[in-house]
């Protein structure tokens, strides 16, 4: 019978201890659970978005391409192709201008999911500093504007092989794509040339450029010409020549850069930033 009130008491000892540790543990739950939605720190002390961002302090980047050499010291012949005078090229010469476009400081972009036209015009205004005249390669998909079909084949390539792209989680293509081109003459024939900047390794023939930016159907896929001053697609008149815009793409750049692809995507879609 000792033995019986002995055990007996252990087990109340024991119960006793176990529920004075559940109390604890509920209490020290409830404190969590209260508080779990309440911000780090005070409204003030939030991290607000940017309302601005400039490329450089005293710096006009409507000039910059004004100073890139890019390593020509020649005057070119030109060529006319669907109403543009464009300058014709060696495909050695080519290879060189795409390369040296590759090394300009201030055109190294880490997002290509927009802006494509702005890059463009940009390139071929360093190339005209440089004594290049160039035209402007443009493909649709579709004709509605909220469509995204083109994707660049180089870019699947990358995907399969795990390798980065540059475009955020999600993006399913343009609904257009734009980029520089120059005549290239090889032999006895001249041919337009595409310098798809940032995404292809080389330059490309404007039948070659419209198959590496199918991913849909390719009769609502098309690929046409316009000359240097016409920005878009949608574009119904030439722009004020030689007037760059390179500068806003800049400043988005320079956001992305201080909060992130996805933070600066939120806060852009609400008209909150201003660059």
């Amino acid at each position: 019978m000792k033995v019986f009130v002995f055990l007996i008491g252990i087990t109340l000892f024991s119960n006793a201890y176990a529920s004075a540790e559940l109390e604890e543990a509920i209490k020290g739950f409830n404190k969590v659970a209260s508080s779990a939605t309440e911000p780090k720190f005070p409204c003030q002390e939030r991290r607000v978005p940017p309302k601005q961002a400039r490329y450089e302090e005293g710096v006009d980047a409507s000039k910059l391409h004004e100073k890139v050499d890019l390593g020509f010291k020649k005057e070119f012949e030109t060529s006319e192709y669907r109403g543009d005078s464009l300058s014709v090229l060696s495909p050695e010469e080519a290879e060189k201008l795409f390369k040296a476009f590759y090394e300009v400081d201030y055109m190294q972009f880490d997002y290509l999911h927009a802006g494509c036209e702005i890059r463009a015009h940009e390139y071929a205004l360093i190339a005209k500093a440089n004594g290049i005249k160039m035209g402007k390669a443009m493909t649709m998909y579709g004709t509605e504007i909220d469509r995204g079909g083109l994707y660049p084949k180089e870019w699947k390539e990358k995907d399969k092989a795990g390798e980065k792209i540059p475009v955020p989680d999600g993006f399913i293509g343009w609904r257009y794509h734009v980029a520089p081109y120059v005549l290239v003459k090889d032999g006895d024939k001249i041919k337009p040339y595409v310098f798809d900047m940032g995404i292809a390794k080389k330059p490309k023939t404007l039948k070659q450029w419209n198959s590496s930016l199918k991913n849909m159907d390719e009769k609502e896929t098309r690929t046409f010409t316009k000359g240097s001053d016409f920005l878009h697609p949608y574009d119904e008149s030439p722009r004020e020549p030689g007037k760059s815009f390179i500068g806003t793409e800049l400043n988005k750049q320079k956001l992305i850069r201080e909060m992130g692809i996805y933070e600066f995507e939120y806060w852009d879609s609400k008209g909150l930033l201003s660059y």
